[in-house]
């Protein structure tokens, strides 16, 4: 049964390869073509773990129920149904959006097997990705006090307050000034950021007003928040953000918060360093 699963797998990966290869006149159709032969695949394949399964529930494992080996048994089973599950899911999906060429929202996608927490992130003029849209907060001193892992692709402006919360409450004050990307410029969050005490807050020239804008404050606030792209870099190049090797999002949560306390004892460091 195995050697036949290897088959459809492979059938699979060449007709991916293949769609990604098309190009020039005609490609639409080379393309639907090789979807085609892989849509047959993967039901094969369906139908082949669906077998599997079936031949598994009846089979004497050898372990006695309430070990953990029996645990173990039917947490792989139902590992295995989940996969199942999800490859129908898929392929029905691309059957509507490829075959019959309709609109299938990113709600109804199954955009990774491995990751069903994993959402479709489209951000201004960028090329789409998959993945996690992660919100980060930084003090004065360049340390991360905050990393927000949000389930979806929400707004940013509506992440502000929460990332905030967690911000204010590891430092153990409300700043004096806050400073935000223009993502987050929102009537709202300027308004809760002064409930909460905050004295300069620094969005966009729109909300401020052109005269506090000009303001010294304002200044240092965007000098502030020109350096939180400096940050990002660095966490991406050196600390491994842009990619995580972990999946599911509490699993992804720990990851990045591992890797924002790891910056944080090199930030330390170098202070220290400099005294």
């Amino acid at each position: 049964m195995a050697s036949r699963i290897d088959v459809w797998c492979e059938d699979i990966e060449a007709a991916r390869r293949s769609i990604r290869l098309a190009s020039g006149k005609g490609a639409k159709a080379v393309r639907q073509h090789h979807y085609g032969l892989m849509i047959d695949a993967a039901e094969y394949l369906s139908q082949e773990m669906g077998g599997i399964l079936d031949h598994l529930a009846t089979w004497e494992h050898g372990h006695r129920p309430g070990s953990r080996g029996y645990q173990r048994w039917m947490e792989w089973q139902a590992r295995m149904t989940k996969d199942v599950s999800q490859l129908d899911s898929l392929i029905h999906t691309t059957c509507r959006r490829v075959i019959e060429q309709e609109k299938v929202g990113t709600a109804e996608r199954v955009l990774s097997v491995a990751d069903p927490s994993i959402a479709w992130i489209e951000k201004g003029g960028r090329e789409p990705e998959v993945g996690y849209r992660v919100q980060i907060a930084k003090s004065a001193r360049q340390f991360v006090v905050a990393v927000s892992v949000p389930e979806g692709n929400p707004m940013d402006a509506g992440m502000f307050q929460q990332t905030c919360r967690e911000a204010f409450e590891r430092i153990g004050t409300t700043p004096a000034t806050c400073s935000a990307d223009d993502g987050y410029a929102f009537k709202a969050n300027q308004q809760w950021l002064a409930r909460q005490g905050v004295q300069t807050k620094s969005f966009s020239g729109e909300i401020a007003g052109e005269e506090a804008w000009e303001s010294k404050p304002y200044r240092e606030a965007r000098r502030m928040r020109s350096s939180v792209e400096g940050l990002i870099g660095q966490l991406k190049a050196l600390f491994g953000f842009g990619r995580v090797w972990r999946r599911g999002l509490e699993a992804v949560k720990a990851e990045l918060t591992g890797k924002a306390i790891v910056y944080n004892l090199y930030r330390l460091q170098q202070l220290v360093q400099t005294c």
